[in-house]
């Protein structure tokens, strides 16, 4: 026995149950003759037995069971020894164990190397056997091989550089085994990638005394700040591995130079279990006295850790360069975790005798393999910091970050970009997975908008948007959509009429509207546009209804004109939201609160709202009755300003303009647009006046106190 297995022997004893030693021995000098006798790779007996045995019992914290199993791999598949002698020697476990193991055939590593096939490796793996210790013990095993892959053959060192970049190094992550994961990342590296590697590596030999410098002057302040809080606390600055920068080299697009999060700062705490939650805020807090953070940059994995068990505190903070930094927040205890995961803790359970204990181990072991790469828990912590804010910020794929309010959906989103992405919406790829337009997003999602030229608004829309924004622009879109149809259908109509003889008059069109049971001929031309109404039941309408003498426009204008009737019914109600909803005054009347008024239905520019008394009406009443609409004002804020125009004249006097100025400026407190007026012969003039005025009844008293000044004979309203 040499010195180095003596050794070796003495740094397990942490690890192992007493007595285990003896049992290890036995094993060694049981299995040598037959690894010597078959070893192709020219590897060290004594070397490979320590440094993978090593591997299981310090760094994967197997028990002395998984690790015999794992030895007697080999010895089992070519039954150098009886099944019978093993479980003499070693127990019925260890044999059990080490079977599972030899079921287990030689995998085809191309099946498993497209994106996510982990999940798949993992299912294959557990349902060849029930054991999941299986798992760590292949994942010991590639590492040992990775470490030594100058032994290995050109063909074994392909098939298992393989294995480890596209099953064991993200195996590893979702363990929590993140030294080890990294470490195998960077083998695999090596391996594939090697002039990028070099090139990664000798750029940050050269950048290390300038990164160094950084580090020591960003951790200073930090570090007083802690002792001055009375601290028991260890401060680094730790560099971010190779292929975490090539990642991010790739993903970004962006040179070496150019990757501004290349290390990290890690506070670690000396601190009682107790105490470990309070202490990691309070060190936040010193932190971002210091430094201004990105609230949405925080993870909260101290309340809710990771399914690996993983525990800690992130926050980037912007440093004083404006570069933003990543800062962990930890106890000894959880960077433990951080760097072994479960592991750190396994070497307890499974050397515990209580069977109870070492069945609940396996079956958590089992669940942490089993979940999927994203983690519930993440997705909690993300869900409870949303309670807290009614705003998420978004990531387009080009990196730029957009705001919405909290609860939209993809559509929101959509019309927060822009209108027309809006309405062309019909879905969206949200970190990388194709979602429907009433997913809600999530704080931090990466958001690409998928849209079609063909695709319209419909009323579904507006039962699940959030914004008001996308609310008004869809109101909009379909407003203008039925007006098209409507149209559209006006034409079909008109083109039957022509082909029965049936002469197109407001008449006929009431006699369809009512065939039909359609509320208005607009509901009735909408209908036709789309396809809805059958074409060949018009000739029926006129067979089966006896026409009546109406006069459609008369009754139009009794419904606009009466003002009792601008009471009952549905009608547009004006009030100061006209910069948010689709009105407009009409500039041929412009019509102030006070005035009897009515919508009439554009195209193209939404409803503009008519005086009754404007000189357009009954021609837009007769030729267009379905676009009119019955509105009335609503009460209208004071601050709320309308423009009436004005007719004067009188006798021209020295100080006119002067006097008409002071009564509306000074007297009445109100803002005159213009004044023009043009003196005339005989010493008379005429002339307009605009004033802004809230109601009809302010207006009224402008003209009351102008017909008061001396010389104004006449004052009058006009339209324009």
């Amino acid at each position: 026995m040499s010195e180095k297995f003596l050794q070796f022997l003495e740094k397990t004893k942490p690890f192992i149950n007493e007595n285990d030693d003896k049992e290890i021995i036995l094993a060694y000098n049981l299995i040598r003759p037959f690894y010597e006798k078959r070893n192709k790779n020219n590897i060290d007996f004594e070397k490979f037995f320590i440094e993978l045995s090593s591997i299981f019992f310090t760094e994967i914290h197997l028990s002395t069971t998984s690790v015999l199993a794992a030895l007697f791999f080999d010895v089992v598949k070519n039954q150098d020894v009886s099944p019978e002698e093993i479980e003499k020697s070693f127990g019925k476990s260890v044999l059990n164990l080490a079977k599972s193991l030899v079921r287990i055939p030689i995998l085809d590593v191309k099946k498993f190397q497209e994106k996510n096939q982990t999940d798949n490796f993992i299912k294959l793996l557990l349902t060849l056997s029930d054991d999941p210790r299986v798992v760590l013990i292949f994942l010991s095993d590639r590492l040992f091989r990775m470490r030594n892959s100058s032994f290995l053959q050109e063909t074994e060192k392909l098939q298992v550089a393989s294995e480890v970049s596209y099953l064991f190094a993200p195996i590893s992550h979702r363990l929590g085994l993140y030294a080890i994961k990294t470490e195998m990342e960077e083998l695999s590296m090596q391996f594939f990638h090697t002039e990028i590697f070099h090139f990664i590596e000798n750029k940050l030999a050269a950048t290390k005394e300038n990164r160094e410098k950084y580090i020591n002057s960003f951790i200073e302040p930090l570090k007083k700040k802690l002792i001055e809080h009375h601290f028991k606390f260890e401060i680094k600055g730790r560099t971010k591995s190779i292929p975490s920068i090539w990642n991010k080299m790739k993903t970004q697009k962006v040179d070496f130079e150019e990757v501004y999060d290349i290390f990290a700062i890690r506070i670690i705490i000396d601190t009682f279990l107790e105490n470990e939650k309070s202490d990691c805020w309070k060190a936040y807090s010193l932190v971002t006295e210091k430094y201004t953070p990105n609230p949405h940059r925080l993870r909260d994995w101290i309340t809710s850790p990771k399914s690996s068990g993983y525990e800690s505190l992130h926050t980037t903070v912007l440093g004083n360069d404006g570069k933003w930094i990543e800062v962990q927040i930890r106890t000894l205890r959880m960077d433990e975790i951080a760097e072994k995961g479960q592991a750190a803790h396994w070497k307890y359970k499974e050397k515990s005798t209580n069977k109870e204990n070492g069945d609940n181990w396996l079956v958590k072991l089992r669940e942490i393999l089993e979940k999927n790469e994203e983690s519930k828990n993440e997705e909690q912590i993300k869900a409870k910091a949303e309670l807290y804010s009614d705003e998420i910020f978004l990531f387009t794929p080009k990196g730029d970050l957009k705001k919405c309010r909290f609860g939209a959906t993809v559509l929101d989103f959509a019309f927060e970009i822009h209108s027309n992405i809006g309405l062309q919406c019909t879905g969206a790829v949200v970190n990388g997975k194709i979602v429907p337009l009433k997913y809600v997003l999530k704080n931090g999602d990466m958001v690409r908008i998928l849209t079609s030229k063909s695709q319209k608004a419909n009323y579904q829309w507006l039962d699940f948007v959030t914004t008001s924004k996308a609310k008004t622009r869809i109101k909009q879109a379909l407003k203008a959509q039925e007006f098209k149809e409507a149209e559209i259908g006006k034409e079909i109509i008109r083109t039957k009429f022509n082909s029965l003889g049936i002469e197109f008059s407001e008449e006929n069109i009431h006699i369809l509207t009512r065939f039909f049971e359609c509320e208005s001929p607009l509901v009735l031309y909408q209908q036709f546009g789309i396809g809805k109404l059958d074409l060949l039941k018009v000739k029926k309408a006129f067979s089966v209804v006896e026409k009546e003498e109406i006069k459609p426009t008369e009754i139009f204008e009794e419904q606009i004109f009466d003002s009792s009737a601008l009471s009952k019914g549905e009608c547009l109600i004006i009030d100061n939201n006209l910069q948010t909803i689709e009105f407009e005054l009409s500039k041929c009347c412009s019509p102030i609160p006070g005035d009897p008024i009515f919508g009439f239905v554009t195209i193209s520019k939404g409803t503009k709202i008519h005086k009754t008394s404007c000189p357009n009406a009954r021609d837009m009443i007769s030729k267009y009755p379905y676009r009119v609409v019955k509105a009335r004002w609503k009460k209208v804020d004071e601050k709320t300003s309308f423009t009436a125009h004005l007719i004067i004249s009188g006798k021209d006097t020295i100080g006119l303009v002067n006097e008409i100025s002071k009564a509306i400026s000074h007297d009445l407190k109100l803002n005159m647009q213009s004044i023009n007026l043009k003196s005339k012969s005989g010493g008379m003039f005429d002339g307009n006046l605009s004033v802004f005025v809230n109601d009809i009844s302010q207006l009224n008293s402008v003209i009351n106190r102008l017909k008061s000044i001396k010389g104004i004979t006449t004052v009058s309203r006009t339209n324009h």
